[in-house]
């Protein structure tokens, strides 16, 4: 999020399953949150960011 190849970019979204833990504690830890917590028709849980 920090390269200066995508200042343009504001918003990052990631879907992860919910058994990836250290993918979602990654996410958190990186002010990432869920869009909607529960996973949607294929599993995935999509979680979003801003840029600072």
């Amino acid at each position: 999020m920090a390269s200066s190849q995508i200042t343009h970019v504001s918003l990052f979204v990631a879907g992860v399953e919910p058994a990836n833990t250290g993918s979602i504690s990654c996410l958190l830890k990186n002010g990432f949150q869920p869009l909607d917590p529960a996973p949607d028709w294929e599993g995935t849980v999509y979680y979003a960011g801003e840029r600072i």
